[in-house]
């Protein structure tokens, strides 16, 4: 019986000390696989973010695009007016089709920022909406100086100028 229990006792030593070296191995070979992983992408993502950066901030001369609050500080020289659209508003669409087949009626001096009426809720708070299409023109410092529900280009620039 000493030497059954012997033998099961080597097993068990030999199984766990297997398995805790296994496992040693496992885990750096993860890390430093992950380590890799995970650097290279940041790297290329800090790259392009800082890319992407500079070439919208060159690119806000004036125009409607999507918001963005390091564009839209940039553009803080210029008109600029936040339109809350909703994707399942037929009243944002209309104005939407409307802006964009009129791009080139920009003035130089206006840039119209589309913002996400349903994810972006600070800004909502900030100019107190609580309408989708809604439009509102917002001065140097941040604050809104007029606010108005519906409408087209025409009478953006028409509000505004």
């Amino acid at each position: 019986m000493n030497k059954v229990a012997l033998i099961v006792f080597g097993l068990v030593i030999f199984l766990v000390s297997g398995f805790f070296v296994l496992k040693s191995r496992n885990f750096s070979a993860m890390r430093d696989g992950l380590m890799i992983s995970t650097q290279e992408p940041t790297i290329k993502s800090n790259v392009i973010i800082e890319e992407d950066k500079n070439r919208q901030s060159d690119e806000v001369a004036h125009g409607y695009q999507p918001y963005s609050e390091a564009i839209f500080n940039v553009a803080k020289d210029k008109t600029r007016i936040l339109l809350f659209h909703a994707a399942w508003c037929p009243t944002c669409q209309s104005a939407d089709r409307d802006i964009t087949s009129k791009t080139g009626s920009i003035p130089e001096s206006l840039v119209i920022f589309r913002t996400d009426y349903d994810s972006e809720t600070i800004l909502k708070q900030k100019y107190g909406i609580t309408y989708q299409h809604t439009f509102v023109q917002v001065n140097s410092n941040g604050d809104a100086v007029n606010k108005w529900y519906g409408g087209d280009l025409d009478q953006i620039i028409k509000q505004t100028i």
